[in-house]
Order: structure tokens, then C-alpha cells, then sequence
């Protein structure tokens, strides 16, 4: 049966892409819970994160074009996001309405396509950790930084005091394919996770 939320999708190829992507984490998810797929019941935080009731399983899932990424993890909370590569906005301007001072001082460094990359590098790792605190937008994308001033990244930061600093995250820039950028936050050192990419 198609999800009401499926069915609010435009196009048809994006409908398709949801509802295999579900179908996917269903498997996924059956593995590390011994619940078959169809009898996984998600709820979900006042946020809209996702969580199944009476399990400490934590995972998330994303999807761009043609390509799809879940991450689970068995003991720590985790977001991830993925993106198609885009090269014609203007990313400056962009970074500007939601990227910190610092990410926006990294990316003047760039042209071309290697500005392109490092923005998206920049937002998948936003992202990502925004996805994985769960908060939705009540926690700005300017509210903290994934680079700093001498170039490194991913090296997180928050411009203000906050209950996320306490926490030891794990930022990563996962290996992507070609036109295609992703990125991975897990509230943990240990990174004990599963990736799948697949095609819709």
C-alpha cells in the first residue's frame, strides 16, 4: 500500500524513490531487530525524526537523484545526509543566508568546482548532525560551525553554550560516488554503523 506522504511527492520518480528507500530500511532495520520489515512501526519525535517504540536501535536515511544512504547505528544517535551535486547557484551567496562566519571565510578560498565540492561538503556534514540531534529547525545551521579558519574539516564547533558541545561527536565525509556528496554524524567515538547505498 502507498504512504499518504509518498503520494504528496510531485513526481513520480521521487514517489518511487521514497517508497523504495523505505522498503530498504525496513530490511535493513529487520536485520539488527529480529522484527520482520512489515511489522516495523515507526513513531516519531514532535521534530518528525523517526524512532521504532521499545527499541535502542538509532538510524536514519536519506535520499538525492538517484542515490539513497542509511546509516544505523546500535548504540548512539546518527544522521546522515546525501546530495547530488549541483553547479549552478551561487554558493557564497547561499552559504551566506545558512552557513556560520567561518564555513563562509572556508569557502571564499574556492572557485569553481572545488567551491562546489567543499559547499557540499560543508552542508551534508550540517546536515547530517542536524538530522542526527533530532531538533529540526529550532536549531540553526548557523548556530555551529563543521570547518575552521585553518582549513580543516570536518572540525565541529558551536558559536554559542550548548547541551549538544557536551556530547563526543563523530563527523565524517563518507566515500562517495561520482556527482554525489554524503556525509555522516554519530554521537559516539566508537563509529559502529552500517552504510548501504543503492540505486531506487
Amino acid at each position: 500500500m502507498r504512504s499518504k506522504k509518498a503520494d504528496r511527492f510531485k513526481f513520480t520518480k521521487d514517489s518511487q524513490s521514497y517508497i523504495i528507500s523505505r522498503s530498504f530500511l525496513r530490511n535493513i532495520l529487520s536485520e539488527n531487530t529480529n522484527i520482520k520489515p512489515a511489522e516495523i512501526k515507526f513513531s516519531y519525535t514532535e521534530t518528525g525524526k523517526p524512532f521504532i517504540e521499545y527499541s535502542k536501535i538509532h538510524f536514519n536515511l536519506s535520499h538525492s537523484g538517484d542515490r539513497c544512504i542509511i546509516a544505523v547505528s546500535l548504540t548512539a544517535e546518527t544522521g546522515v545526509d546525501i546530495e547530488k551535486v549541483r553547479d549552478s547557484e551561487d554558493w557564497i551567496k547561499i552559504a551566506g543566508r545558512y552557513f556560520s562566519e567561518t564555513e563562509i571565510i572556508y569557502l571564499k578560498n574556492f572557485q569553481g568546482k572545488e567551491l562546489t565540492d567543499n559547499f557540499f561538503r560543508i552542508w551534508t556534514l550540517k546536515e547530517a548532525f542536524i538530522k542526527a540531534i533530532g531538533e529540526g529547525l529550532s536549531f540553526r545551521l548557523k548556530d555551529f560551525s563543521v570547518t575552521d579558519r585553518t582549513g580543516k574539516i570536518p572540525v565541529l564547533s558551536f558559536n554559542n553554550a550548548s547541551s549538544h558541545s557536551e556530547k563526543n561527536w563523530s563527523l565524517q565525509i563518507l566515500e562517495n560516488e561520482s556527482g554525489y556528496v554524503s556525509s555522516l554524524a554519530i554521537n559516539s567515538d566508537n563509529v559502529n554503523i552500517i552504510y548501504k547505498k543503492f540505486l531506487p
